[in-house]
C-alpha cells in the first residue's frame, strides 16, 4: 500500500531487500516496510517478469529490459537484445529471455537467447536457440534443477548449460507433449514444476512434473470450474510456506 499507486506487476527478494513494480515505477521495500523510488518502466498495465543473479536484478516488460545493479536503474540497449521479451530467468551465470514477437528476423517462434556471462546489459546476436522439437510457440520459461524449462503452447521441453556452443542444449528425454495455457501459471514447488497446462486434446488441468512426466494434481471439481472461465490465460501462481505445507497459489 505504500509503494506507489499499483497495480502490483511484479516482487522480488534481491541482496535482502524486496524489489517491487507498481504501476510503471520501480521501488526498493527495506525490512521496516519504507518503499523508495528507484526508476520508472516504459510499460504500465500487464505483469512484468524479474531475475537476479549475485549482481543484478533483471526485469522484462515486452517494451524494455532493465537491469538494476543495487544503484541505478538502467534500460538495456544492447541492440542485439530483443526488447519485446516478457518472461526471464538466471541459470548458470545467463539471463534467459524469450522472443514473443520473433526480432532480429529470425521468424522462428520457438527462440530465446542468453545474455553474456553475467552481464545483463551485453548480448550477442548468436546467442540464441530455437525449442523446435514440436513447432509451437514458446509461451514461457521456468528454471528448476539448474535446467530451463520452455513452455509452449501444447509442448514443453527442457534444456541445460552444456558448456558447448551452443551454451545451452536440450535433454534427450526433456520433451513433454503437454504445453501450458497461460504464462506465468508455472511455478517451481518442492523442486517439481506445476502449471496450468493446456495440450493437442484441450486446455485447463493443472499439472505437476514428476520427472519429465506431467500428472493432473486438480480435481474433477476444479477442472470443471476453470472450463466455466471466459478467459484462463491470464492467470498467474505464486507459491507460498503456510503452517508447515507448501502452497501452490492459482
Amino acid at each position: 500500500t505504500t509503494a506507489g499507486t499499483g497495480p502490483i506487476r511484479a516482487s522480488l527478494e534481491f541482496k535482502g531487500l524486496l524489489y517491487i513494480v507498481s504501476g510503471q515505477d520501480f521501488y526498493e521495500v527495506n525490512t521496516s516496510g519504507t518503499a523508495v523510488n528507484k526508476g520508472t518502466l516504459n510499460s504500465s498495465g500487464t505483469r512484468v517478469n524479474m531475475a537476479a543473479s549475485s549482481d543484478e536484478l533483471m526485469i522484462v516488460d515486452g517494451v524494455n529490459g532493465y537491469i538494476w545493479d543495487g544503484s541505478t536503474l538502467t534500460t538495456i540497449s544492447d541492440i542485439d537484445y530483443p526488447d519485446t521479451a516478457d518472461q526471464v530467468v538466471f541459470v548458470e551465470g545467463y539471463f534467459v529471455v524469450n522472443d514473443p514477437n520473433k526480432d532480429q528476423g529470425l521468424n522462428i517462434d520457438g527462440s530465446f537467447f542468453w545474455s553474456d556471462l553475467r552481464d545483463g546489459t551485453s548480448w550477442t546476436g548468436t546467442n540464441f536457440a530455437t525449442a523446435e522439437r514440436d513447432p509451437d510457440k514458446l509461451i514461457s520459461i521456468r528454471k528448476s534443477h539448474r535446467e530451463l524449462w520452455l513452455f509452449g503452447e501444447t509442448s514443453t521441453e527442457i534444456w541445460y548449460n552444456s558448456g558447448g556452443d551452443p551454451t545451452f542444449t536440450p535433454l534427450t528425454t526433456g520433451y513433454i507433449e503437454w504445453g501450458i495455457a497461460a504464462r506465468d501459471s508455472a511455478s517451481r514447488v518442492d523442486q517439481t514444476m506445476i502449471w496450468l497446462s493446456q495440450n493437442e486434446h484441450g486446455q485447463g488441468q493443472v499439472v505437476q512434473a514428476r520427472g519429465f512426466k506431467p500428472k493432473v494434481i486438480s480435481s474433477n471439481a476444479l477442472n470443471s470450474a476453470i472450463a466455466g472461465y471466459t478467459t484462463i490465460n491470464d492467470a498467474f501462481s505464486y507459491v507460498i510456506q503456510w503452517k508447515g505445507h507448501t502452497w501452490y497459489v492459482l
